[in-house]
C-alpha cells in the first residue's frame, strides 16, 4: 500500500510526518486536538468493579493532554463518578531530579543526606506521589497515560497506586490501540495488513542495526509501547489480587487519505522517516 503524500481538504501532508491530532488526519469538521473518548461501557466497566467503593476517585490523564481534552475527559467521568478528581501527570523539573541525584551520590560516598531520595526519579510527576496512603478508592489511568507515558516506569506508577488504594480498592487502565486495523474492502485490508506487517518487521530491525544509539533506543520504545497497548499490557506484572482485561472494538469510517494520515502518525513511521526515502 504505497503512502504518499497528497492534499486532503487543502492541508498538504509534507514529508510523512502528520500529527495525530490535525486537521489532515481529522478534517476540518472535528476540533483540532482530536480526542476518543473512552466508551461508555469501559466506564461502566470499572464503576461495576468498584461499587460500593466509588467515592473516592482519581483519574490521572497525561501530561500532554490540552485543556479542551482534559474537560471532556472530566464530563465523561463525572456521569458515573460524581466526586472524581482530574489531575494530569507533570514534568519533573531539572533541579529536583539534580537535588535526588547529588543526595544519592552522598549516601554512595558514607556521608549523611538530610532527606531519603531515589537515586533516580522519573521523567514524570505522579499526582498520586503527595496522596495519602490508603486514600482512594478508585484510581483511572485514561487517555492511554499507562500505555504512553508510565510504561517504562510502571513499578513507580502502580507501586503509588497501590499504596494510595484502599484494601478494596481497584485500579482501572483505560487506553486504545494506536494502529487502526482496517475491515473492509477485502482489498484494503489485505494492503493495510502487508504495509503494518512490513513497517513493524522493519522498525525491529533498525532497532538493532541502525548506527545512531538515540534513533535505536526511541524505535525500541515506540516498539515496546505499541506492542504493550495491542496485547493490553499483558506483558506487565500488577501487584494486584485479581486483573481483569476486556475489549472494546469502535468501528468509523475513513477515506484512504485520512487512513493513510493515520498510519503515518504512528511513531514508527515517523522515526524511521527520518532515515528511509521509501518512508517520505
Amino acid at each position: 500500500m504505497s503512502l504518499r503524500p497528497s492534499t486532503t481538504g487543502g492541508c498538504k501532508l509534507l514529508g510523512g510526518l502528520v500529527s495525530a491530532f490535525g486537521t489532515a488526519l481529522h478534517d476540518y469538521c472535528r476540533r483540532p486536538p482530536a480526542f476518543f473518548p473512552e466508551p461508555v461501557d469501559v466506564w461502566l466497566a470499572a464503576l461495576m468493579d468498584a461499587v460500593p467503593f466509588y467515592q473516592r476517585c482519581m483519574v490521572i490523564c497525561p501530561s500532554m493532554m490540552s485543556s479542551d481534552r482534559e474537560n471532556s475527559l472530566l464530563a465523561r467521568a463525572r456521569d458515573h463518578l460524581p466526586s472524581v478528581r482530574l489531575a494530569p501527570l507533570r514534568r519533573r523539573s531539572w533541579e529536583v531530579s539534580q537535588r535526588a541525584e547529588s543526595a544519592a551520590s552522598l549516601r554512595e560516598d558514607g556521608k549523611v543526606a538530610k532527606e531519603v531520595t531515589p537515586g533516580q526519579l522519573p521523567a514524570l510527576i505522579s499526582p498520586l506521589e503527595k496522596t495519602p496512603p490508603q486514600s482512594l478508592d478508585l484510581v483511572v489511568f485514561a487517555a492511554n497515560v499507562f500505555g504512553e507515558e508510565m510504561l517504562h516506569d510502571a513499578p513507580w506508577h502502580l507501586s503509588l497506586a497501590h499504596r494510595c488504594l484502599a484494601p478494596h480498592g481497584v485500579v482501572a487502565i483505560m487506553g486504545y490501540a494506536t494502529r487502526v486495523c482496517v475491515v473492509a474492502p477485502e482489498a484494503a485490508r489485505r494492503d493495510a495488513d502487508d504495509f503494518m506487517e512490513d513497517l513493524q518487521r522493519t522498525a525491529r530491525e533498525a532497532a538493532k542495526m541502525k548506527d545512531s544509539k538515540e534513533l535505536r533506543v526511541a524505535l525500541g520504545r515506540a516498539i515496546d509501547i505499541s506492542s504493550s497497548l495491542d496485547a493490553g499490557h499483558a506483558d506487565m506484572y500488577f501487584p494486584f489480587r485479581s486483573t481483569k482485561r476486556r475489549w472494546f472494538t469502535s468501528e468509523y469510517a475513513a477515506t484512504p487519505a485520512q487512513l493513510a494520515a493515520s498510519y503515518r502518525a504512528l511513531p514508527e513511521y515517523q522515526l524511521l522517516s527520518r532515515e528511509m526515502p521509501r518512508y517520505r
